[in-house]
Parts: structure tokens; C-alpha cells; sequence
């Protein structure tokens, strides 16, 4: 039976190859600025946390990671089951696909998947490698630099469209402790995250910081971005 319910489901499971660094392209400074927020966007540290629940309506466990493949793309959600405030807490992998993302009366996330307590029991446990895609957790703070090795900033927020492409990073630049910083929109096929290390990614930016300063002031919009 356990094989017959995990043949079932093993669609939803994916395994993640390791992302190959390839050499970012060039691009013209004009073309790195995101608008706006778009309908139906999410902002990635919102979905971070949220409760995962099935047809019946039960708690099946709550949204850790997102991974972001080389397409710049969610391609997996790492959901923790079982556990008390984190200690002996397993994951499991779905698709992005998988996972049905609506919004309550106050515009905050609530996530399902077509998944019962047995069947997500028995997908295989995952397991946390060195090389794997971008975590969402990990790139979430990390530090910006130019082709310079200038810092020009750090990852605010990562915001996601409705089938999971990661358009757009929102990037603090100046201020202290969060105090008096400004932030930019970038589109995120511009910027080249490298594995400086598993904990704590580099992500490069082609583009000076006369430039990042010359560029529109992102204006957060939640009825749009949440």
C-alpha cells in the first residue's frame, strides 16, 4: 500500500540538480529597474512559514524554503512535517506547481496541496545538499556587489509570480540598521548570485553604484505585492 500511495504522489516530488555558474550577460543599465508590482505577485518572506493544509482541511506542515532553479524559477517548496518548534521536524519536496496559493480577507497567504497525512508520510525525506539551488532563506540578506567588488547593497525581498518565476529582487541600498535605507527593484535575471557558500551567497550586479543610486525608488504597494 505505502508503494502504491507513494507511486501516486511521486509527482509532486522533485529531486534538484546542482545549478551550473554560468557567466552573467550584459545588459544595459535602463534595463535592470523593475516597475512596479504586478496583480497576483507574492513576496517571497511571506509565503516563509505559512501552514500547509489538504483537501480535508488539515494541518499537513508549514512552508521552510523555497529553491530557485537556474531559470530563475521556484521549482521546489520544502515543507516541514511533524516536530515541536523545529526539533525533529522532516521535510518533504513539492513542485511549486503543487502547491495552491490563495489569499484570506486580509490579504495573507494561505497555502494547500492535494496531499493526505499518509501520502506525505511517505514521500522521501529531504535532504539538505551543499550545491543545490539558491535557498530563498539564504539569498534573503545577502550582501550585493558590483563587477568592482563594491557593495552596493543587500537583498531585501524576492517577488514571485503566479507560476513561480522570481521577477524581481528589492535591494536595500544605504542607511543604517534598516534606518534611512532606500529601496530598488531589480529584475532578478540581471543579478548572478554565486556559491560564496551555502550560508552566505555573493550576488553580483552589473551595474555601478551611480547608476543604483540614479534609479527609481521602489514604492511598496501590499494590496499588489503580499
Amino acid at each position: 500500500m505505502k508503494r502504491l500511495i507513494a507511486a501516486s504522489v511521486l509527482s509532486l516530488f522533485i529531486a534538484v540538480p546542482a545549478m551550473a555558474q554560468a557567466p552573467a550577460a550584459p545588459v544595459k543599465a535602463q534595463d535592470l529597474f523593475y516597475a512596479s508590482a504586478q496583480h497576483g505577485e507574492w513576496r517571497a518572506s511571506k509565503l516563509i512559514g505559512v501552514k500547509v493544509t489538504n483537501a480535508a482541511g488539515e494541518t499537513i506542515g508549514d512552508i521552510n524554503n523555497l529553491l530557485i532553479d537556474k531559470e530563475r524559477k521556484v521549482a521546489t517548496v520544502i515543507i516541514g512535517v511533524g516536530g515541536y518548534l523545529g526539533m525533529g521536524e522532516r521535510h518533504a519536496a513539492v513542485t511549486f506547481n503543487a502547491l495552491q496559493l490563495t489569499r484570506d480577507p486580509n490579504d495573507k497567504a494561505l497555502a494547500s496541496v492535494n496531499l493526505t497525512k499518509e501520502q506525505l508520510a511517505v514521500l522521501p525525506e529531504w535532504i539538505w545538499q551543499s550545491g543545490s539551488d539558491w535557498r530563498e532563506s539564504k539569498l534573503m540578506g545577502a550582501k550585493v556587489v558590483n563587477l568592482g567588488g563594491d557593495t552596493i547593497g543587500d537583498i531585501n525581498e524576492l517577488l514571485i509570480d503566479k507560476d513561480g518565476n522570481v521577477v524581481a529582487a528589492i535591494i536595500g541600498v544605504g542607511g543604517y540598521l534598516g534606518i534611512g535605507e532606500r529601496h530598488t527593484a531589480i529584475s532578478f535575471s540581471s543579478l548572478q548570485p554565486e556559491p560564496d557558500s551555502i550560508d552566505h551567497p555573493l550576488v553580483r550586479l552589473r551595474i555601478t553604484k551611480e547608476q543604483l543610486l540614479a534609479a527609481p525608488e521602489w514604492k511598496w504597494q501590499p494590496a499588489k505585492s503580499n
